[in-house]
């Protein structure tokens, strides 16, 4: 397995996070997963990380790639066609990191189960 992620699991457009924002979602103490079904046939992942909840961007970014790399290493082995935005809700502290990517992990595991 390669260790990228590739462009195409990914949302690109405002309109794309629109749609799936629009639609129901699971809320948990950091996080809030929005999901969407899609006509494209693979999981594609959108993230949000706001300057309000963090200020610097390199810890936005640290973020944003634990949630990408989350998603990555946990796939939906069979053909899940999903729109998911993560948005994050809550600062993480870095003794928060381990429970965060547990929850992650959880919260996309009943998404796919729910579709």
């Amino acid at each position: 397995m390669t260790q990228e992620f590739p462009f195409f699991r990914r949302l690109h457009k405002p309109k794309e996070f629109e749609l799936v924002l629009k639609n129901k979602g699971l809320t948990d103490k950091w996080l809030a997963l929005h999901f969407k079904e899609n006509t494209i046939g693979i999981e594609r992942i959108g993230i949000i990380v706001s300057k309000r909840i963090v200020a610097r961007a390199v810890e936005r970014n640290r973020i944003k790639r634990l949630i990408r790399e989350s998603f990555r290493q946990n796939y939906a082995t069979d053909v899940c066609a999903l729109d998911v935005v993560v948005r994050l809700r809550k600062k993480l502290s870095n003794q928060d990191i381990a429970d965060f990517k547990k929850t992650l992990i959880l919260l996309l595991m009943k998404v796919r189960k729910t579709i």
